[in-house]
């Protein structure tokens, strides 16, 4: 479990000719983000088919191995870097990303960036990239077990109540309301009002993440998704997950 930001963008009616002013002034935010990230919420329960986590495990394993073989063991990066900026033992910590400054995550994504690129680059064009792991059980290493996993059993799809492929949130609260959504806003998810979720990923510490976004290239989408929906309102919440 855990907490995040996220901004919410919402657009006024404006066929009916309302301004942001009057869409702050008389709607009610819980009720207007719950409705545009209503199919984000963890809890959904309601039985239905979910892909297995266990999809393209394959292939991120074969690309993680090309990657520590071509340029380097990932934890060997992250040691070495810890080493350069001086962090000492709390560095080298499962969690020690958490004390990072920005321009030190700057300089984490440019230190693993040759190893992120060749290991998309090997997992994009691997044969395994979409296909599950046979006989996915308990008994098979797919390195995502644990209580209360699903297991596909080769098959890529789980029966669950719970949203487990599209699921961000169980809980949030409205944080702040901008009628003018400043444009260096940063947030670690962002909605649409065409309502997409984007969100940057976990940084990878202890080894590399799947769905990491380097910095940089977060907030040049963060910035776009903003500039392009000038005519929102922006909404800041706060997420459980």
């Amino acid at each position: 479990m855990a907490g995040f930001g996220a901004l919410i963008l919402i657009r006024p009616d404006q066929a009916a000719g309302q301004s942001k002013e009057d869409f702050i002034a008389t709607a009610d935010m819980q009720e207007e983000v719950q409705r545009l990230i209503a199919p984000y919420d963890e809890n959904l329960c309601q039985l239905r088919a979910e892909p297995c986590e266990c999809i393209g495990l394959a292939a991120r394993f074969d690309a993680a191995k090309v990657a520590d073989a071509q340029i380097g063991r990932f934890i060997d990066i992250r040691n070495r870097f810890v080493d350069e900026h001086r962090m000492g033992d709390a560095g080298r910590k499962p969690h020690g990303f958490h004390g990072l400054t920005l321009d030190m995550i700057l300089a984490w994504d440019e230190a693993t960036a040759p190893y992120y690129e060749r290991a998309w680059e090997v997992f994009n064009s691997h044969p395994l990239r979409d296909k599950p792991v046979p006989n996915c059980s308990e008994d098979v290493d797919v390195s995502f077990g644990g209580d209360g996993i699903l297991y596909c059993g080769g098959t890529g799809v789980v029966m669950s109540d719970l949203n487990l492929h599209d699921g961000h949130w169980d809980g949030f609260y409205v944080d702040k309301i901008f009628p003018s959504t400043p444009s260096n806003s940063m947030a670690y998810a962002i909605v649409t009002p065409d309502g997409i979720w984007r969100e940057r990923g976990l940084v990878g510490w202890s080894e590399m993440r799947w769905d990491y976004t380097p910095l940089v290239k977060w907030r040049e989408m963060f910035a776009k998704s903003i500039a392009e929906n000038q005519d929102c309102v922006g909404v800041e919440i706060g997420c459980h997950y």
